[in-house]
């Protein structure tokens, strides 16, 4: 698993405005660059975030060569 220190990908924290606004990152690859892909993380929409699929939003905009943006929506109550 690689984190911030990843050479292959540079990420921009975003904030997507709204009621309530949502936190958002984007993964872009160092190389050469080739559309975009919107990443909505599993969970069921009661779990999960940015975080917890970081590692598998930067191997796909590494091996893809597609800028990823991840999505963390608002999640149901518990």
């Amino acid at each position: 698993m690689r984190g911030d220190d990843d050479e292959r990908v540079e990420t921009i924290d975003l904030v997507i405005p709204g009621d309530p606004p949502l936190a958002a990152r984007l993964y872009r690859p160092r190389a050469e660059r080739h559309g975009i892909l919107v990443f909505a993380h599993g969970g069921g929409w009661v779990a999960g975030n940015l975080e917890t699929n970081d590692a598998l939003a930067r191997d796909l905009a590494a091996v893809t060569g597609a800028q990823v943006l991840a999505v963390d929506y608002r999640l149901a109550p518990e």
